[in-house]
């Protein structure tokens, strides 16, 4: 996997480095490479939202394989604010980010997505279709929930990679980026707003659920 994974690359986000072109990006973030590699990978969950890096992507590796890995929408919204609470970028209550739509705050520093953008980054499907026009055949849906619970899951994903996967569930217990609840929020608020966000993100929900082919259980 590139390095280093924390921050995330981001290389098809930054127009100053993906200007230095594909030599840069093999020397800058895969120095660990050894020998008898079967793939490269990148995380950058900030790509997803951006039709252009897709095209990028594609520009330099057209045979790429795109892992979406999805968490319920009505709780990826939930902890994308509480991450932006924590993070000191969102001011507003929960009531008023979701239920009355108060005007987010202006930002005081820059981030490479919006963070406050909780509904429409929970609205999966148009990304899928701007990756699966360069990548048809190549997208790789996964859910979230699913993954963490059934081993089984995961195995099918390196075998569709041809990876010897005996020891890769270590740290699969191992939460990254986990955020937390700020000090006195209410539980019977949170509430409220997930049934709120569920009729918003219905429609979107069996959207997934018709490119998947399927019911997700674990997000019902």
């Amino acid at each position: 996997m590139a390095r280093p994974v924390r921050p995330e690359p981001k290389f098809f986000l930054k127009e100053e480095e993906y200007s230095l072109g594909i030599d840069f990006y093999n020397k800058t973030y895969y120095t660990e490479i050894k020998e008898g590699a079967l793939w490269l990978g990148e995380k950058s969950t900030g790509y997803y939202e951006t039709p252009q890096v897709a095209e990028r992507i594609h520009g330099f590796f057209p045979e790429a394989k795109i892992v979406f890995l999805l968490r319920n929408p009505v709780d990826r919204a939930l902890s994308n604010y509480f991450f932006s609470v924590q993070h000191g970028l969102e001011t507003r209550s929960l009531a008023d980010a979701f239920l009355i739509k108060v005007e987010a705050p202006k930002q005081t520093q820059f981030t490479s997505v919006n963070p406050f953008d909780y509904i429409n980054r929970s609205k999966y499907s148009g990304y899928l279709a701007d990756y699966n026009r360069f990548f048809k055949g190549n997208v790789i849906t996964m859910i979230s929930e699913e993954l963490f619970t059934d081993k089984n899951v995961l195995n099918d994903f390196f075998e569709v990679l041809g990876v010897d996967h005996a020891d890769v569930f270590e740290n699969m217990k191992q939460k990254v980026n986990q955020s937390e609840l700020p000090e006195g929020t209410s539980l019977e608020g949170i509430e409220e707003v997930r049934i709120a966000l569920r009729k918003e993100l219905s429609a979107e929900i069996g959207l997934i659920e018709e490119w998947l082919g399927r019911k997700i259980p674990s997000w019902e």
